[in-house]
């Protein structure tokens, strides 16, 4: 699994894109990737739905998986999104020029990134993955599962054989047997709740708030360097943005997001959504606390051979002035 982000990161250069001048255009565009999980929509309805109107930046928001996402930010075909923290880590070990500017997605109490597994398969405890086969999405490597299954459980994670897949795959996979339990967050955690196929083993929220106190942030907000250096007040404007967006949240109606999702994905469950509106948050932001999650996934990401060494947090978090 390693090797599939690395090889990844080693074979593509950084490209730079061109920005027109202040003189021709006053406004600039940036590119912005997000996932298409429910959750998203909830943080990012204000903006996709122009309730919300930058002042002094253009956002295009690109709608697509995070495997996806984190291939064009390394090729550097996108400017910026809401990127995997251990591409980023392992990006930012590497050398490559994209920096986080704030968290994107946080797991809190319930839903998302949990391992389930087939409800048939020999798994009761998180001792029982031992000697089995554990499904993650491509470009994901699953450090605080890691984290948890040793620190907690006293699982040897080096006898788990983790296999990467398409997210999308992964559900289709453990049914037909050929992995005994798999990584699963957004849209398709909430699927399984209600499948008789499979149980819930533990999820990563509320297991790692025993362990640390504090909540796991899975995706930060990360964005090419040199958008920095030549646009600084536009990458300003895209956090304002983006935290605008977040407020709008608090007080529209959860039906207008449903609406909008299903407008735009062509399908979903309306009472599925409705109840999947909690679990992940995005508040674009490096608070205390979130700063020092990440001080431990730096941690957790040398023992697991993520990184050779462990990154401290100013080369791994960058605040605008």
């Amino acid at each position: 699994m390693r090797r599939t982000v690395l090889g990844l990161l080693a074979a593509v250069s950084v490209l730079g894109l061109p920005w027109a001048s202040p003189a021709t255009e006053v406004a600039p565009t940036i590119s912005f990737g997000h996932t298409p999980h429910f959750s998203n929509y909830i943080f990012l309805y204000g903006l996709m739905a122009g309730k919300i109107r930058p002042q002094g930046v253009r956002i295009e928001l690109k709608e697509m998986w995070s495997g996806q996402i984190d291939n064009l930010m390394v090729a550097g075909r996108l400017d910026a999104g809401a990127m995997s923290i251990s591409t980023y880590m392992i990006g930012r070990a590497k050398g490559f020029p994209y920096v986080a500017i704030a968290s994107a997605v946080a797991q809190t109490e319930q839903g998302t990134n949990s391992i389930w597994f087939p409800a048939r398969a020999p798994v009761r405890t998180p001792r029982d993955l031992e000697g089995k086969r554990v499904g993650v999405a491509v470009a994901t490597e699953n450090v605080p599962h890691k984290g948890i299954l040793k620190h907690r459980y006293g699982v040897d994670v080096d006898k788990i054989t983790w296999i990467p897949k398409e997210l999308p795959l992964l559900v289709a996979l453990m049914d037909k047997g050929e992995l005994d339990a798999a990584i699963l967050w957004g849209d398709f955690y909430y699927k399984s709740l209600n499948d008789p196929r499979f149980r819930l083993l533990f999820q990563i929220g509320p297991e790692i708030k025993r362990m640390s106190g504090v909540y796991p942030v899975v995706q930060l907000t990360v964005i090419q360097e040199r958008v920095v250096r030549e646009r600084p007040q536009a990458v300003k404007a895209l956090l304002g943005a983006l935290r605008a967006s977040r407020d709008y949240a608090k007080t529209a109606n959860v039906e207008d997001f449903i609406d909008l999702y299903l407008r735009r994905r062509g399908e979903g469950d309306r009472d599925l959504l409705r109840r999947s509106t909690t679990g992940a948050t995005m508040d674009f932001t490096f608070t205390p606390e979130e700063k020092r999650y990440i001080e431990t996934y730096a941690g957790w990401a040398k023992e697991f051979g993520l990184v050779d060494r462990k990154l401290s947090l100013k080369e791994l978090v960058f605040e605008l002035d």
